[in-house]
């Protein structure tokens, strides 16, 4: 039997890593993303909210 660990983040958890990933983002381009670009991030969020430890979602 695969059990399976479920991580909830609070709201303030996840504020806080939105606004570290747009911090880092500015501190990288020194500019705001674009509109292509909001849109990899959040999905690139939501993706990390839903399935933390997903091999895809780890830095390499």
């Amino acid at each position: 039997m695969t059990t399976t660990t479920t991580i909830s983040f609070s709201r303030a958890e996840i504020k806080a890593t939105c606004e570290n990933v747009v911090a880092a983002f500015y501190g990288s381009f020194g500019r705001a993303p674009t509109l292509r670009e909001r849109e990899l991030i959040i999905d690139a969020l939501f993706r990390f909210f839903i399935e933390p430890h997903a091999p895809s979602n780890r830095l390499h």
